[in-house]
C-alpha cells in the first residue's frame, strides 16, 4: 500500500507538471495534452499492477486493479479520440466518474491513490 501511494503521489506530482488547456474544447491543444497524461496514467496503473498485495487484502486489492484499468483504458480512448480531433471523447471525459476506483482505493489503504 505504502509502494502504491508513493506511486500515486509521483503521477500527481508529474501531473501537474503538464499544463491543462484551458478549456479542453480545441482538438490540438487537448491531444497534445492527452498524449503526456495518457502515458502517465498506463506506467502508474501497470507499476501498481505489479506490486503483490498481503493475502489478507488481496481481493479488494484485485478489484482496486481491475477499476484503475478500466479508468487507464477510458483515457487510453479518450486520448485516441482526441488525437483523432473527434470531439466525443470530451463528453466521455465529462461522464467519467472515479467515485468507484476512489472507493477502492480507500478500502485497500491507497488514500493517495484516490485523488485523481
Amino acid at each position: 500500500i505504502e509502494q502504491a501511494n508513493t506511486l500515486c503521489a509521483a503521477e500527481a506530482s508529474q501531473g501537474e507538471t503538464i499544463p491543462t488547456p484551458a478549456a479542453l474544447a480545441n482538438a490540438p491543444p487537448d491531444a497534445a495534452y492527452f498524449d503526456q497524461v495518457d502515458p502517465l496514467i498506463s506506467s502508474t496503473t501497470d507499476k501498481i499492477a505489479a506490486l503483490q498485495p498481503d493475502s489478507e487484502v488481496a481481493g479488494d486489492w484485485n478489484a482496486f486493479i481491475s477499476l484503475r484499468k478500466s479508468f487507464t483504458a477510458k483515457m487510453h480512448a479518450i486520448r485516441d479520440k482526441a488525437d483523432a480531433a473527434d470531439r466525443s471523447g470530451l463528453q466521455d471525459l465529462q461522464n467519467l466518474s472515479t467515485d468507484d476506483l476512489a472507493a477502492a482505493a480507500d478500502k485497500v489503504g491507497a488514500k493517495t491513490c484516490n485523488e485523481s
